[in-house]
């Protein structure tokens, strides 16, 4: 507790006081390796270190703004459409900007693309979904549906895709929506209303529900390309 000049030892003095401190950087910064307690820095002690972490929010949250790494959890929204559509959706890029439309009209920002494959690409294929996302796929009022591509692609969801993008409608929607997809993000068979293209009542495409968490909210039945139902819209890149 003395130096060898007499003088009171102190956090901040460039000396390590052995059994009280942990370190002494010399300074009193609360985000470098040495906080102003003379502690070592680590992610969890509710102090960003400046360069190792981006964030720390001193919890085991991975669904919050920081998850347990000091990584900042990125948020991505999805919804059910509030309007429904026939299997002529103008393929996927028709799908895409039905999705983008709603989202803008109701305030959410970001780029939005439709739950949908065609004859031969799915979201899990170039091109479509970033299947590099680790952060929080959320309804429009911050409910968890899976925590990045891996949980949203692994057979359950944590919560149904039930919400439309209107953050006032409070209503769960229980709806089919078009799909023709695989759990994994792959394409199916071949009830895709001819790549989207087609509203025959002849024709067929396959669907998921909004309801279920299981494997039928993306893969349950097929129906007439002539039937009006809902689309299934996620945030992307």
């Amino acid at each position: 507790a003395c130096l060898n000049n007499c003088t009171a030892a102190s956090c901040g003095d460039g000396f390590i006081e052995a059994g009280v401190e942990d370190c002494d950087d010399t300074n009193l910064s609360d985000n470098d390796a040495c906080t102003n307690s003379c502690k070592k820095a680590f992610c969890g002690d509710g102090l960003t270190w400046t360069g190792p972490e981006e964030c720390d929010d001193a919890n085991a949250d991975d669904t919050d703004t920081c998850d347990v790494a000091c990584k900042t959890v990125v948020h991505r929204k999805v919804f059910v459409s509030s309007v429904q559509y026939n299997g002529n959706l103008g393929g996927l890029i028709g799908a895409d900007i039905k999705c983008q439309s709603l989202a803008s009209k109701a305030g959410l920002p970001g780029t939005f693309k439709a739950w949908l494959s065609d004859a031969t690409t799915g979201p899990a294929d170039p091109g479509r979904l970033d299947t590099m996302f680790t952060g929080v796929y959320e309804l429009v009022d911050g409910t968890l549906v899976a925590h990045g591509w891996t949980d949203l692609t692994d057979g359950a969801l944590a919560h149904a895709i039930e919400r439309t993008e209107d953050i006032m409608n409070k209503t769960p929607v229980d709806a089919i929506v078009w799909s023709h997809t695989s759990t994994d993000g792959k394409s199916l068979g071949t009830a895709h209303c001819l790549s989207w293209t087609s509203s025959a009542a002849d024709k067929t495409g396959s669907y998921g529900l909004s309801k279920p968490v299981d494997s039928s909210w993306t893969n349950s039945a097929v129906t007439s390309c002539s039937a009006a139902i809902n689309l299934s819209c996620f945030e992307d890149l």
